[in-house]
């Protein structure tokens, strides 16, 4: 038997019964530090000082023995929200909404879902799965689609009724009704779930470039999203926060998605759950797409990948 390697093992992704997938062996400091960035209490911050919209923390070092971290104060937290216009040089402009590209068999991630029945670009469905505690099918998505409404509709039907909500991670869970065809942890047009990423694992990842990620921007994971307005997005995660929008986020490199996309799983090419989709952000002339972290996001409304 080799030596002991020296340090502290970290976990990237973990499988569907949460067990530790891909880990990797990090400095003890810097285990001590991501640890900190994770178990920070970010609410107590904003609780402090009421005046605050909002506050993020970031890693400030890409160094893998440095994890000294920033906390950045947001002016305005409100979401830029893109405006079709109704003329272009003063020629009329007709909107139409395009189909999806295609219409899943069953109640899956991908699927479009909304709360009154209409059809309308409400969110996208992250995954379908099990209650930790009953084994209960359940409908996850983005909290802000559904905002706490009792009935989840797909494709004008009434599939699943609320049971649990979480605003820390935008995450929320219905339990779909009996009867319904589900296929769990299927996706539509992307890699099925195999797993989850966890918060600290991919910050140790996305700030580092000795794994096998030689790229200028540090480390990034390949990403894949199919959601009810734009079909399927490539991009890739290049950073994680703390804010007060999702407490553990998962940046994108680039902006690819429309309204309606909201709930859509991030999916790695592992089939890891790296996020459920929260919308997109503006830095300036720089924007973004933006997402809760996969395991946190299960585990906050007790979730799970397993029967």
């Amino acid at each position: 038997m080799g030596a002991k390697p020296e340090g502290v093992p970290i976990v990237h992704t973990d499988d569907i019964y949460g067990n530790p997938d891909k880990v990797r062996i990090i400095p003890k400091e810097r285990y001590r530090r991501l640890q900190t960035y994770a178990n920070l209490p970010i609410s107590k911050l904003l609780d402090k000082n009421p005046r605050l919209n909002g506050v993020s923390i970031v890693q400030q070092s890409e160094d893998e023995s440095d994890l000294a971290l920033q906390f950045l104060v947001d002016k305005n937290t409100r979401m830029v929200r893109q405006q079709l216009p109704n003329q272009v040089q003063e020629v009329p402009v007709v909107h139409q909404r395009q189909p999806l590209e295609s219409t899943p068999e069953a109640l899956q991630g991908g699927s479009p879902v909304d709360y009154d029945g209409s059809g309308g670009p409400n969110g996208t469905l992250t995954l379908a799965c099990y209650d930790k505690g009953s084994n209960d099918r359940v409908a996850i998505t983005a909290d802000h689609v559904m905002n706490g409404e009792s009935t989840m509709y797909s494709y004008g039907d009434p599939v699943a009724d609320f049971r649990t909500r979480d605003n820390a991670t935008d995450t929320t869970a219905y339990t779909i009704r009996g009867g319904e065809s589900v296929d769990i942890r299927g996706t539509v047009n992307i890699p099925n779930i195999t797993g989850a990423w966890r918060f600290t694992g991919l910050a140790d990842k996305v700030g580092n470039t000795d794994d096998g990620d030689t790229v200028a921007d540090g480390g990034t994971v390949n990403v894949q999203l199919y959601g009810r307005t734009s079909g399927r997005v490539d991009d890739y995660c290049n950073n994680t926060k703390r804010t007060g929008k999702i407490d553990y986020q998962a940046d994108m490199k680039r902006h690819r998605t429309t309204g309606g996309d909201s709930g859509g799983p991030w999916v790695d090419n592992n089939g890891k759950l790296l996020a459920c989709h929260y919308g997109y952000a503006a830095d300036f002339d720089n924007e973004w797409s933006i997402g809760s972290i996969g395991r946190p996001s299960l585990n906050t409304v007790g979730a799970k990948l397993y029967y």
